[in-house]
């Protein structure tokens, strides 16, 4: 079967979602620290919302030399937030069939939720898993995080990750 007649019966490609965590742990891990643990206590608390997306962007093209897009910039921000706020990230970042896969800070405990139905991720380090029940959708759901004390939950209809945006306990 010639590639056309593929390209026609699966279409394009599709490029693998943006992993904020994996990309930090891949080029920025080296001066930064595992989940920036090098970064220290003081870490961008005097950073404004757009001075911290001009530093992050030009950290990534520059000593990272691996410039991310805007729309991936978006959640490398927001996971460098959490990290400031010391609030557990979160993003999803694949769909297949009822499973739900993402990142998370490591250590963190992740769910789905309906209203009472709750799906209870499977996480391993940094990546996560959980299924959606039958009947359910994920643009339904609120992504729910917790860690040391701290949940923040994201309603996935809005965003498929956490931002600095507050969000309701």
């Amino acid at each position: 079967m010639t590639s056309a007649i593929l390209l026609l019966l699966l279409g394009p490609p599709k490029a693998p979602a943006f992993r904020p965590l994996a990309y930090f742990e891949d080029k920025c891990a080296r001066c930064h620290g595992s989940m920036g643990s090098n970064y220290g206590d003081e870490f961008g608390k005097d950073l404004t919302d757009a001075k911290l997306v001009t530093v992050v962007r030009d950290m990534a093209s520059g000593p990272a030399q691996a410039p991310v897009s805007e729309v991936d910039l978006r959640p490398l921000v927001a996971f460098h937030r959490s990290l400031i706020l010391g609030k557990p990230f979160g993003i999803v970042v694949e769909v297949v069939g009822a499973t739900v896969r993402g990142e998370t800070t490591p250590g963190s405990k992740v769910s789905l939720r309906w209203g009472k139905v709750v799906s209870v991720a499977k996480v391993d380090g940094s990546a996560w898993s959980a299924i959606i029940p039958k009947g359910k959708t994920l643009s339904g759901a609120e992504l729910v995080l917790s860690l040391k004390g701290a949940t923040v939950v994201q309603a996935l209809d809005s965003r498929r990750y956490t931002d600095w945006v507050p969000s309701k306990k």
